[in-house]
């Protein structure tokens, strides 16, 4: 059997670590031996030490700086991302993390699954993880795991959060747990149209607890982690989706020691739709901090053609998908953007430097979908109102490019093959002139560079036309993924775009991405992203 695409990868996770594929608390930490790692096929990149690296990102007052998160093991690796190819560098031997994440967010008894990386101020980062789910703290000069005091508020049932302290007690933890019991009305349906149930989570009621954290993103004081809510048969045509939800924790990294903690006015918020992948922060242009939750919608994989040898990996979006919009002061969802059966692709949203216009890829096809982030700055939802749709029904239209008119990238002519892998924009980042977007494709293995233009005041939502949107070039940065490119570097992943001038604030490469077979690796490419 052979998988084509991350989501699939991702999928085929979930399959195992849903049917017995956690394991013992075994898995490294403090006493574990340092992680080597495996040459690369290429000579741009840096090996890293497994396939499928969980996220990339910058480190923040750091110029040339950069952590790479692989999978298994779980290691977080400070990068100098100035030098071809990118240079691993660190204080101390590199060991998996995952051993003293899972005693302190799991008791010990699930094996965490990294999933992703934001960097969040300069002495901290943020890996999200799954099965062990929860949010670990990263000190970013040496990829090692920091303590914050964990709490849980003393109003909190004692059910609510079964691996964090007790209520009302603290503790030091390297990270938070994220697996909290999430009960909804009677008569709450699954992405399949059927009722939730009550379950040992809450025998009383319809529950079910959070399962598969997705994203993470800080503002306004608060920690907002996306959780995906995984049900059934993962990666599968019927795959199971829960309601979607946000958890949002009381976040203090200034203080001695830094604090975290579920929060006592209101822990869990809903998202629109199902399968919440990503949470990004945004400030807008008057100073209003907004979270941005990219709902992927429920999630299936193309039935297998047995008439074929090889095995169809295509994905198919099952529900409609969105991007909602919670004020982070508020801490609660004011408004959603409708994307239709878009299914965004998993990675942070790309924000133009303006704030302006966010892209995200798509997860089934070579497609960008945009929204206008200018109605934000003035929106008005009064507590309790129920979320504005900003698609010129309840709210005003911030739709540019969606499900049914997407901004559709090319294909290679010699491309992976579409029956197995049809496309998927994994990851897209602006460059500093917010006049264009670096976005990758998984399947053929390539850059498409597109060019956007927001200057002149245009009217809202900016126009969907080829004078503001429009392709320039795809370069191949990988080989495709089909039969003849086994062993060459394959499956570009996250893409991050070098700040500043190229030439002038850096001399290295201005583009840097993920790729993830033959193994992980990250990888340096000079494209003069002016």
């Amino acid at each position: 059997m052979r998988t084509n695409a991350q989501m699939l990868a991702l999928f085929a996770l979930l399959a195992w670590l849903h049917t017995g594929g956690s394991c013992g608390g075994g898995s490294g930490g403090g006493g574990s031996p340092p992680v080597t790692t495996v040459d690369t096929p290429d000579e741009r990149c840096l090996a890293l030490p497994s396939q499928f690296p969980a996220g990339f990102d910058f480190a923040v007052g750091a110029p040339g700086r950069g952590l790479a998160a692989s999978f298994n093991p779980g290691v977080v690796v400070p990068a100098d991302v100035e030098s071809v190819p990118p240079r691993a560098i660190a204080s101390g031997p590199l060991v998996d993390l995952r051993g003293a994440i899972a005693q302190d967010a799991c008791g010990g008894f699930l094996d965490p699954a990294f999933d992703g990386l934001v960097s969040v101020a300069s002495d901290l980062a943020l890996v999200t993880a799954s099965s062990c789910e929860a949010v670990a703290f990263v000190d970013p000069g040496s990829g090692a795991l920091r303590e914050f005091s964990v709490s849980t508020p003393a109003s909190a049932a004692a059910s609510a959060w079964p691996f964090s302290p007790a209520p009302g007690a603290s503790d030091l933890r390297v990270a938070i747990p994220t697996r909290t019991c999430v009960t909804v009305p009677v008569g709450t349906l699954d992405s399949r149209g059927a009722p939730v149930v009550p379950t040992r989570c809450d025998p009383s009621q319809p529950s079910f607890f959070s399962g598969f954290t997705s994203g993470a993103a800080v503002a306004a004081g608060a920690l907002f982690v996306s959780v995906s809510n995984i049900g059934a048969n993962p990666g599968r045509p019927d795959t199971q989706f829960l309601p979607g939800t946000v958890l949002v924790f009381d976040f203090d990294a200034s203080a001695t020691p830094p604090r975290v903690s579920p929060s006592a006015t209101g822990a869990v918020l809903f998202t629109s739709g199902f399968n919440p992948t990503h949470a990004t922060a945004y400030r807008s242009p008057s100073g209003r901090d907004f979270v941005l939750v990219t709902v992927s919608g429920a999630l299936g994989l193309a039935p297998d053609d047995p008439a074929t040898p090889e095995r169809e990996a295509g994905g198919r979006a099952q529900s409609n998908a969105a991007i909602d919009v919670i004020d982070a002061a508020e801490r609660r969802l004011v408004a959603t953007i409708p994307l239709g059966l878009a299914a965004p692709s998993f990675d942070r949203l790309a924000i133009d430097p303006t704030g302006r216009v966010a892209l995200v890829g798509s997860a089934v096809a070579r497609r960008l979908y945009a929204v206008d982030l200018s109605p934000l700055d003035t929106l008005v939802s009064a507590p309790g109102a129920v979320p504005l749709v900003l698609d010129g029904s309840s709210g005003p239209n911030a739709v540019i490019f969606d499900a049914t008119t997407p901004l559709e990238l090319p294909a290679l002519a010699n491309g992976a093959p579409a029956a197995t892998c049809p496309g998927y924009v994994v990851g897209a980042d602006f460059d500093a002139t917010g006049t264009k977007v670096f976005a990758s494709d998984f399947c053929d293995g390539t850059l498409a560079i597109v060019g956007v233009d927001v200057s002149g005041n245009p009217p809202v939502p900016v126009p969907a036309v080829p004078e503001r949107f429009r392709v320039l070039q795809t370069l191949p940065i990988t080989a495709p993924l089909d039969p003849a490119s086994l062993g060459l570097s394959r499956a570009p992943g996250a893409v991050r775009v070098r700040p500043g001038r190229p030439g002038v604030d850096y001399h290295g490469p201005d583009v840097l991405f993920l790729a993830s077979l033959p193994e992980g690796q990250l990888c340096g490419v000079r494209i003069d992203s002016r």
